[in-house]
Formats: C-alpha cells, structure tokens, sequence
C-alpha cells in the first residue's frame, strides 16, 4: 500500500534492515528517507469525508502531508491502520451507512496507532483499493466491479492487463524440447490470442511484454499500477521438481493470493478446470504469495494452462486449436465475471 512521497514515525528498527512505521508496516531500510525534525505534525488527517461514484468510492481526508495508510482486507472487514496520527482521525459517514459499500463501522486505537475498521455489506463486489494524493487530499479509493456492456462489445470500458510469465533470458519451465517451446514462448503465445479476443469484445487490453524479453516481477506489478486495471491475468505453464513422477500430473491450476481475487479464481477455475481433458488436479483454487498476485488495487490471478514436462500435456500445450479453446473458454470467464 505504501508509495513514493508518504510520511510517518519511525517507532522501531530491525538491525539495518528494515524500520517499523507508526501505521503498522515494517518496510526495508533502503527504501525509506530518515530525516530528523524536532516538531513531526502529527494528526495531520482533517475533515474526512465519504464521497460516492460509479466505479470507485473514495474516503477523503484534507491534509498538508501525505501520510502513510496500512490496509488490511479479510474477505469482509477493511482495516485502516494510520500514521502520523494520534487521533481517529474524523470521517462524516451520509445517510447511516445506506449510501456506503459499508454495513458497519467501528474505530479505535491498536496500541498507539489509529484505526477504522469497516464491514462491507453482503451485495457489494468488492473489487480493491489504494491510496492517492492529490490537491491537498489523501484520497483512499474504493474500487467496484464493472459490469459488461450491452450489444456487441461487452467488455467496453473494461481494462485487463495480461502478464505473459518469464521472457528473455528467463525461460519459465522447460518442456521436452529444451529450450524451443519453453514456458515463456507458449505464455506469449497465448497471451496474445487472448488479448486479440478480448479487443475484438471491446476491453482495453495491456501486456507486460508482447515480445521475448525479460521484465522483472517488480516493473511487472509497478506496470499494474500504473495502468490500474480491471482485472490482472498472468499466464504460465506448470512444472514439477525433476525427483516428481511427471506422467502422473496433468492439467490446469489457478492461483490468487487476496481475499478480493477469490471471486475471479473461483469463476476461472470453473470454465477452464476441464479445458485439458487430461486434467487430474484436483478442483480448487490455490493461494500462494505469488509476486504478481499481491497487489490490492485489482483482481489478479495467476493461471497456469498445464504441465509441460508431462508429453501428453506438452502436446496439448503446442496445438494451435487448444490454445483457441484456451483463450476462448478465457472469455467466457471474464464475460461470466462481469456479468455477476
């Protein structure tokens, strides 16, 4: 959740390692400033407010300073952690909740940090969030799901990032033929027969890479906040430990990492768990701190299409008509998404 430009306390140190912020969050030391100041603001939060839109709601606070925010999301409480503050800071909250994604609300102080603890309401599709500031305001944003469009293009006005795995120097998993057709060749490939399917709908699409070169898995994530999508797919192919029994393990596997990810591994598992008919996995979603899972601003998953060191997925992974089903039974997943 931190960016460049937030300020707050330091209130502990780990070695010369990492530094403890006022808000919660530890961080390493190499990406903080230390300044001293004899006279540090403190309750810099003022006149906070809840505003209403389309896509996202927004908690505005007035303030001269961009303070730090430590977010924490469960599944169904939002936890607002602040720095620089002594005080609850003040929040005018309409109409008793009814114009809010909020069925209650409480606050309090953890130790000596500030906090608001939010319930969302059973109806809401709670899509994300992420602090900004601007004009004088620190901005937490909201994110709500979308809904398809009616006609023709249904994803219009929908934004997906895709994220081909590996690159370059980086091969990914490698197959009976070495190096030709590794992971990172079959992960463009069908990352760019989804994106020409989901233009072809309307969405705007963006790739990590559409060439072979190596990206690291941080300008990957720095990549998705910039663009700030709808949605974040990384497509890989899957492998097992060379001591693993190859012949015995088949198939597709989804993988998320935040509780606002649930909905679309869900919704992917269930379109595309049979996509390889060879599959054995078994029919769950997985959870794992991928790198490229971990941001909060967007749904995003990490999709891996089959084994590759299995030759009878292997051959399934190469033919051009299963990666048209692939990508097709893809679009059916993100049309079934936003359709909820």
């Amino acid at each position: 959740m931190l960016t460049r430009g937030q300020r707050d306390r330091v209130v502990a140190e780990s070695g010369t390692s990492y530094v403890k912020l006022s808000c919660g969050v530890w961080v390493s030391r190499s990406a903080v400033t230390i300044q001293n100041e004899s006279a540090f603001k403190e309750n810099a939060l003022q006149s906070g407010e809840y505003r209403t839109g389309f896509n996202y709601d927004v908690l505005a606070w007035k303030s001269d300073v961009f303070t730090a925010v430590n977010a924490t999301y469960d599944g169904r409480i939002l936890t607002l952690s602040f720095g620089m503050q002594t005080d609850v800071p003040s929040l005018d909250l309409p109409d008793g909740l009814s114009q809010t994604i909020f069925e209650s609300v409480r606050s309090g102080k953890n130790g000596d940090t500030p906090y608001y603890a939010f319930t969302l309401k059973d109806d809401v599709k709670f899509e994300g969030y992420y602090v900004d500031y601007e004009d004088g305001e620190l901005l937490f944003n909201l994110k709500k799901r979308k809904t398809i469009a009616q006609g023709d293009l249904p994803l219009l006005g929908i934004t997906i990032m895709l994220d081909p795995g590996h690159g370059g120097e980086a091969t990914g998993a490698i197959g009976p033929l070495g190096v030709d057709l590794a992971e990172k060749e079959l992960n463009l490939i069908n990352s760019l027969k989804l994106a020409t399917r989901l233009e072809e709908l309307g969405a705007t699409v963006h790739l990590t890479r559409d060439t072979d070169k190596d990206i690291s898995l941080q300008e990957r994530v720095n990549m998705s906040r910039r663009v700030n999508p709808d949605l974040f797919i990384s497509l890989h192919i899957n492998s097992v430990a060379e001591t693993t029994n190859a012949t015995r393990i088949r198939g597709f596997t989804v993988w998320y990492r935040n509780p606002t990810s649930v909905d679309l591994a869900r919704t992917m598992l269930d379109f595309m768990f049979m996509i390889n008919p060879g599959t054995n996995r078994e029919r769950n979603i997985n959870h794992a701190n991928y790198f490229v899972n971990r941001p909060q601003w967007s749904p995003t998953v990490l999709l891996e299409a089959s084994f590759i060191i299995n030759i009878d997925d292997f051959v399934w992974l190469i033919d051009p008509s299963e990666q048209d089903r692939m990508a097709d039974a893809t679009v059916e997943a993100i049309l079934e998404y936003f359709s909820g």
